[in-house]
């Protein structure tokens, strides 16, 4: 019946685990907002660590205008900030875009030099990199290129990762959690049909994503998701490489807390990362730091 549903997730241990869930009849940000506000309404005092009715202290999203003012105009004390893949990701399209006029050949390095401000270990180094990447011949050739860099710059605050310091973003720069929370709406919930009406989809909501969650939840706490155990590789102290049992490699890196598997690529703990943290003895705010049994019925 043409509804838009829209998740509002925080980071776990076991993934994203939604905090609410709105279903809209439009994308228009007043309707978001309006959404937004019947959410508002019915938070407890304690919500968002006692923050209540001013909502999260950060909120992650994709750079989509009508989302970002809403949630700015309704939880006006958030920090907003932008996922770091589709700001990387925005970039390389706006390379490709044939109207902008930049050879292919020029494309890769100067999607590196904005890749090198993006992750940027301090705020002397981003400017550094901008000054640096206007001096550079490649960005000198394209004007376009240039401007669009200068407009991006002005934003860096929204995706700078070195800007992001003291934000209780627990290691996550990307809202990686939100895609895989709704393949998991579209595929296990609703199993890609289309022809429910919104009490059918409310329903659905308040039980199988429900039980769905719940599922997760026990399975991380009982440490089922640890069945074998690997051999693996350090590449450098971020990165391991677990084989597969169909014989392939799957690549772990621990800062983002992501696997390149089917489970870990959609921003959930997976086995491979938590045989990379028990052999290790890695910590990260990705994972729960269970190392037995006994410590979990404690």
């Amino acid at each position: 019946m043409n509804s838009r549903i829209f998740l509002l997730l925080t980071h776990s241990a076991a993934g994203g685990l939604p905090l609410g869930v709105r279903v809209t009849t439009s994308e228009s940000q007043n309707t978001i907002a309006a959404g937004l506000k019947l959410l508002q309404s019915i938070l407890p005092g304690d919500a968002f660590y006692g923050r209540g009715e001013l909502g999260p202290k950060v909120v992650m999203t994709d750079d989509w205008k009508a989302l970002r003012q809403a949630l700015q105009n309704v939880f006006p004390p958030t920090t907003p900030l932008l996922c770091v893949l589709h700001v990387l990701q925005a970039m390389w399209r706006w390379l490709w875009d044939s109207h902008h006029g930049v050879p292919k050949g020029d494309r890769q390095w100067l999607q590196d030099i904005f890749k090198k401000m993006v992750y940027a270990m301090s705020p002397e180094e981003l400017e550094a990199s901008y000054h640096q990447a206007l001096q550079d011949p490649a960005v000198l050739k394209h004007q376009w290129y240039q401007d669009h860099l200068t407009a991006v710059f002005a934003q860096r605050r929204d995706w700078a990762i070195c800007l992001r310091m003291g934000l209780p973003t627990w290691g996550n720069n990307t809202n990686n959690f939100a895609q895989s929370a709704m393949r998991v709406l579209k595929d296990s919930i609703l199993h890609r049909l289309e022809a429910y009406n919104v009490t059918q989809l409310v329903n659905f909501i308040c039980t199988r994503l429900e039980a769905y969650y719940i599922r997760r939840l026990l399975d991380v706490a009982n440490g089922r998701t640890v069945k074998r155990e690997f051999k693996f590789n350090s590449e450098d102290e971020l990165n391991y490489t677990v084989p597969s049992e169909q014989g392939g490699v799957y690549l772990v890196n621990i800062s983002m807390g992501m696997c390149t598997c089917s489970a870990g690529s959609n921003g959930a703990l997976c086995k491979h990362q938590h045989s990379v943290m028990q052999a290790f003895k890695l910590q990260g705010g990705h994972h729960l730091p269970v190392t037995s049994f006994k410590e979990v019925l404690l």
